[in-house]
């Protein structure tokens, strides 16, 4: 690569088709995470829904099938949240975050080499998670940051 100063450096870099990551939010204010088999992490960790995009698709495409696929729910409300890059030293992958409303449950779709138990949380519960330092991973971090204006309502 040419860097700014014109030098050149090898470098390697992750090409990634990028993603999309899910705070949804039941009718009483309650969040979906999931705790997630997660190898490079060494095994389970907190998470919010997210999947990869599939050629072609759109990032809320993708957002409303790894909803459904993860956690067996459909959303009639969608807001975009922003984008984020996930590792810029790196890697290219952007992920998409979503506010996911107006939910109907029904029954998970894992693909057979995701491990997922699926868990309702409070807001305040999942602020003092992050906090703790029980949630550790980024994606879901920024996404209910992302997300915080409009979840004021479920912080008592």
């Amino acid at each position: 690569v040419s860097l700014p100063n014109q030098e050149l450096m090898a470098l390697e870099i992750v090409r990634h088709p990028g993603g999309a990551v899910i705070v949804a939010v039941d009718n009483e204010g309650m969040i979906c995470m999931v705790k997630q088999f997660r190898h490079a992490a060494g095994g389970w960790i907190w998470e919010l829904p997210a999947g990869i995009l599939d050629p072609g698709e759109s990032a809320e495409f993708t957002a409303r099938r790894e909803l459904k696929e993860e956690t067996g729910c459909i959303a009639d409300e969608w807001t975009s949240l922003g984008r984020m890059y996930t590792s810029p030293g790196f890697c290219d992958e952007i992920l998409h975050a979503f506010l996911a409303r107006s939910l109907e449950k029904g029954a998970a779709t894992p693909e057979a080499h995701e491990f997922i138990e699926i868990y309702w949380l409070s807001v305040p519960d999942i602020e003092k998670m992050i906090s703790d330092g029980t949630i550790i991973d980024a994606k879901s971090i920024v996404a209910i940051h992302l997300a915080a204006r409009q979840l004021e309502e479920y912080r008592s």
